[in-house]
């Protein structure tokens, strides 16, 4: 059982070092302006460029399906594939920058296959879509384009010869009347014959007059379609240029932004190490991805908090219905705490010294030549060596003392602690404990 909480400590530390190392690398940085490149490229670069790729990739496919499948179900699928890709892609490669430059692929042999394998996903789905940006949006750009403004040419002969066309029905149709013009003894009726004979002049004229506009028709149809290819020749080129463009674009851009993220990372760390209040700062770098990683698992705490009876702020913690334990581990090396009567002042520098020792330790969680199984172990060493002086009956710190360590603990060390995936098993009865001793008052402290 030991052995089995170890192993998963282990594994929410590990988790929670990536969710540092990404979150030190989108920080923002007051000494410097590579944040700033960072967010340009994430938030309206990469966008852009991902937004062109797949509106290529949606000519491509819709073409491709016509025919294939139901026309709503073209439309759906030429809308969501590119889509779906486009975000495989980015955010495989996001992955895939942040696992080379913070070394994730190091940690173990099966996070080296895991990254290697992903690294090859994101090869070839950028490889299948410059192969349809480069080569076949420019045959099914051309071929969208014949398709919409190319007639058959009988259309064409059609609309041209449409008006003569007209005039010789007319002729051919009192030709006809005509031949059925007749006299009372059934003989043709003169009047017939000059009429059919008139009608064939006409009839010559109008021929030659469709012979000359058909003639004319073709000489167009044939320049109009060379126009047509050419034009739509050249709507291929600038599919093909563009939108490979579009892709040499976002493949840049994407090991742009994982440069960027790396030396914000590094930037991050060393300021938070080098500021002057530096373990402040490193401090707030540990609590902010708890809160981050609380936020993106929808656990964030309510900002509305209550107040308790000695006024200060608390969210909660001291509320615990569990029963104290009525043995408690120990280290090796635990302290032996004294059971005389302690004084309020002796009180007061038992939190406070653990204050220190804690707060001292809290930014060792960063450092990569710690391990966080010993930077966890001197903390909870040194809160279990506190929570056994505050069981005690004779231990009563100060209200100033006794508010400052719960706040700290409340809003600090607990949430740090949990967040890296070494909490400690006595932190609800430390801090039940610790508000029964602190006196009571009706100022609120800041």
């Amino acid at each position: 059982m030991r052995e089995k909480r170890q192993k998963n400590a282990a594994n929410a530390a590990q988790s929670n070092a990536v969710k540092t190392d990404e979150w030190l690398a989108t920080m923002s940085n007051p000494d410097s302006n590579i944040d700033e490149l960072g967010k340009l490229i994430r938030y309206f670069i990469l966008p852009l460029f991902a937004l062109w790729v797949w509106y290529i990739g949606y000519i491509f496919t819709s073409k491709a399906l016509v025919g294939v499948v139901d026309p709503w179900q073209a439309t759906l699928l030429a809308f969501a594939l590119p889509g779906v890709i486009q975000f495989l892609k980015l955010y495989g490669a996001k992955k895939t920058l942040r696992a080379f430059h913070f070394k994730w692929y190091d940690r173990s042999a099966h996070d080296l296959w895991l990254w290697s394998l992903v690294a090859i996903v994101v090869c070839l789905m950028f490889a299948w879509s410059l192969k349809i940006s480069f080569f076949d949006v420019k045959d099914t750009a051309r071929d969208n384009y014949l398709n919409t403004h190319t007639d058959s040419l009988s259309l064409v002969m059609a609309a041209a010869t449409k008006g003569i066309d007209s005039q010789i029905e007319a002729i051919n149709k009192s030709n006809q009347e005509a031949g059925t013009m007749k006299t009372k003894r059934g003989k043709i009726a003169w009047s017939g014959q000059k009429i059919r004979i008139d009608n064939s002049t006409t009839l010559s004229s109008l021929m030659y007059q469709r012979q000359q506009i058909a003639s004319q028709a073709l000489e167009d149809y044939k320049a109009g379609k060379v126009r047509t290819n050419e034009t739509a020749t050249s709507r291929g080129n600038f599919f093909q240029r563009f939108g490979g463009f579009g892709e040499i674009g976002e493949i840049l851009f994407c090991l742009i932004l994982g440069l960027v993220e790396a030396i914000n990372r590094n930037n991050n760390i060393k300021r938070l190490s080098n500021t002057e209040g530096g373990n402040q700062a490193a401090e707030n770098t540990l609590h902010s991805p708890y809160q981050y990683q609380q936020k993106r698992n929808g656990q964030a705490q309510n900002s509305t908090s209550t107040t308790n009876s000695i006024g200060f702020k608390w969210d909660g913690y001291g509320k615990a219905t569990a029963q104290e334990p009525n043995t408690v581990s120990q280290q090796p090396d635990t302290v032996s705490q004294p059971t005389a009567h302690f004084s309020t002042l002796g009180c007061d520098a038992v939190l406070q010294l653990c204050e220190k020792r804690v707060r001292a330790d809290l930014p060792n969680f960063l450092r990569k030549d710690t391990k966080p199984e010993s930077v966890s172990r001197r903390i909870n060493d040194a809160l279990q060596e506190c929570y056994e002086s505050l069981k005690n009956p004779d231990f009563a710190p100060s209200r100033q003392a006794g508010a400052s360590f719960y706040k700290f603990m409340v809003e600090t060390a607990v949430p740090t602690l949990d967040g890296r995936g070494w909490p400690f098993e006595n932190a609800t009865f430390l801090l039940k404990r610790l508000l029964e001793v602190i006196p009571k008052g009706d100022a609120v402290l800041a």
